[in-house]
């Protein structure tokens, strides 16, 4: 979405383009951008950045100049959003005006031409002030995001502006930092989610009647259905693991449950001393290979990579 924004944003600044010429004489024929509708017969490409517009229209505002480049009632120059949004084409003629009128034609002596009806049809024009045109400044176009700020126009603005926004969960710097391991990150992500494909998750799936989901056990004691619980690190063989393994990352912890563990890393005050890197750099590699180790026992049934995660652990602490 913040990628194909850039197509929108260069059709608006008609960008110096052989593609943004063609699409203005063939398309836009001197009307407003935001007044364009895809046809049935028009290319996907043309398609998607139309339906694009209603989401990324709120926040590409007009900034008024001199006045004679911004639509008057279907760009967004005013505190009230476009004016087309709650004045009709109708109400339009019937006032005098033109469709495609920019804001220095709404102006005589620094006043509005509108009727002052309208005042009363419409009250939030009365909180409109009119702008101060500067004949030697020309209208331009500025990215506003979700707080209100303006900010020259870049996809990554835009991306952060459209994109999801959650709060920011604690255990962020715990799995995301500067010395992270990619792959081993991204797996402890997903156990913070409760993401990984358990056997417990099967339970919730339609998974045909010829699989009995009562005779699955965890594959590393064979005791129990594992699970993110079970996994990290009430399995006795995980909490064997982990436990050979937290004594060299200086974790003093009595409990071997996940969360109690990201708890304690997240009560580490200083996130770039070399006690809390290792310690999130092992927790994660551990859960890592302990997750490798699962699924080779559960579809191979080797276990070679945990062998090899230890064997590095003890060729690296002595």
């Amino acid at each position: 979405m913040a990628l194909m924004t850039n197509h929108v944003w260069s059709l608006l600044t008609k960008r110096n383009s052989i593609w943004v010429e063609w699409i203005h004489e063939h398309k836009i024929k001197g009307q407003s951008f935001w007044k364009i509708r895809s046809r049935g017969n028009s290319t996907t490409g043309w398609r998607n950045i139309m339906n694009l517009l209603d989401k990324i229209r709120p926040f590409i505002v007009s900034k008024i100049g001199n006045g004679l480049s911004s639509y008057a009632w279907s760009d967004n120059w005013s505190c009230a959003g476009p004016l087309c949004a709650f004045i009709s084409s109708r109400q339009l003629h019937r006032a005098g005006f033109n469709p495609q009128s920019k804001v220095k034609d709404l102006l005589h002596d620094d006043v509005w031409r509108w009727p002052r009806a309208w005042l009363d049809m419409f009250p939030v024009l009365i909180n409109i002030q009119p702008p101060i045109l500067n004949v030697e400044v020309p209208d331009s176009l500025v990215w506003r995001d979700l707080g209100g700020v303006e900010q020259s126009y870049s996809a990554s603005a835009v991306w952060d502006t459209v994109r999801l926004h959650g709060n920011k969960v604690p255990w962020v710097e715990i799995v995301w930092f500067a010395n992270c391991i990619p792959r081993h990150a991204f797996l402890a992500w997903l156990i913070c989610k409760k993401k990984l494909k358990t056997q417990d998750k099967l339970k919730q799936w339609d998974v045909g009647s010829a699989t009995n989901l009562n005779l699955l056990c965890c594959p590393l004691c064979c005791s129990e259905p594992d699970s993110h619980e079970h996994l990290f690190f009430e399995c006795p063989f995980s909490m064997q693991v982990w436990s050979s393994i937290k004594s060299m990352a200086g974790i003093q912890l009595g409990s071997d449950k996940w969360e109690e563990i990201m708890d304690w890393l997240i009560s580490v005050p200083a996130k770039k001393s070399m006690r809390s890197v290792i310690g999130r750099l092992l927790l994660a590699a551990t859960a890592y290979f302990i997750w490798q180790e699962r699924n080779q026992r559960l579809f191979k049934t080797i276990n070679v990579q945990l062998q090899l995660f230890l064997r590095r652990l003890l060729l690296l602490f002595g």
